[in-house]
């Protein structure tokens, strides 16, 4: 495949996860602080990270997809890989973050039942993040993207698989 069709398969593809994701995440963050749902904030401000790994996945397609030069005359194609790497480094710092935050907030005795609605906001997320992973998934495959392969680890997936869904 061209690299200006992979370009434009990469970038639809992340355009629609960055938009998915800045409206999970709005969605996530206002309902969790409706409804008392530390978790549920704290699972919309990781869809803010997921919006960001996207963007360096757009980057790192980019990057690799540029042609030999001077100073890489073997091409661009591993930093793809290594924003792959970049991206796995920020979801982990990311989540220490979160798991900080959620111990704090149980030794302050911060915790108290959500309202129902949290309920219904985690449903939304799952069935959205499960049909976002079905749609990427495809696309790395058609382009034989790693940093897009990468994005998957960036997208929930509940244990779909291991009930043999996915």
């Amino acid at each position: 495949m061209r690299s200006e069709e992979r370009l434009s398969v990469a970038y639809k593809i992340s355009k629609v996860s960055i938009v998915l994701n800045v409206l999970l995440s709005g969605v996530k963050i206002i309902i969790g602080a409706i409804s008392g749902s530390a978790a549920l904030v704290a699972d919309g401000f990781h869809s803010v990270s997921d919006v960001i790994t996207t963007i360096m996945a757009m980057i790192g397609v980019y990057v690799s997809g540029q042609k030999s030069d001077e100073d890489h005359p073997y091409g661009h194609e591993k930093y793809e890989p290594v924003m792959g790497k970049l991206m796995a480094t920020f979801l982990f710092a990311t989540g220490l973050l979160i798991a900080f935050n959620a111990i704090k907030n149980i030794q302050a005795g911060n915790v108290h039942i959500p309202k129902g609605t949290a309920l219904y906001a985690a449903l939304l997320s799952i069935v959205a993040k499960e049909a976002m992973y079905h749609y990427t998934m495809r696309g790395a495959k058609k382009i034989e993207s790693t940093v897009l392969k990468q994005m998957l680890g960036t997208i929930e997936r509940m244990p779909f698989h291991l009930w043999g869904l996915s």
